[in-house]
């Protein structure tokens, strides 16, 4: 897989312990600083309180409800994300914010280069990237 992610912090919210794991993994691979996984929103919300992700990858329905706060506190701060789920359109208020929603399972190589575009056209993303990402 290639480092597209270099110094990219991404957060990871899953509340599957294995597919955390199997992202956290990829995305390390890509290069980029996993901040996580986070298996509730309130974890990923308590998180963020001391961090700032340049993006994140969201599962929806999550141990404590949905991610929709997590994905609010997103857009509040100008932070784009990426949903990956198996959840259907119904269940997904964050939908309209998110910049791709990846069907799970999520292909890793997919995601990767998912998040690397969905950062090229968020302005406020790239301004906060260091220029070895690029």
């Amino acid at each position: 897989m290639s480092r597209a992610l270099d110094g990219v912090r991404v957060l990871v919210v899953e509340d599957e312990f294995l597919i955390a794991h199997e992202l956290a993994t990829a995305l390390l691979e890509a290069g980029a600083e996993v901040l996580g996984p986070c298996a509730t929103a309130r974890d990923a919300l308590r998180l963020m309180e001391t961090q700032t992700p340049d993006i994140a990858v969201l599962d929806v329905l999550l141990l404590d409800g949905d991610t929709a706060p997590v994905a609010a506190a997103l857009v509040a701060r100008g932070l784009p994300y990426v949903l990956a789920t198996a959840a259907e359109p119904p269940l997904m208020p964050q939908v309209q914010s998110a910049a791709l929603v990846l069907p799970k399972p999520t292909d890793l190589v997919r995601l990767v280069a998912a998040l690397r575009s969905t950062l090229d056209e968020t302005p406020t993303a790239l301004s906060r990237m260091p220029d070895t990402a690029h």
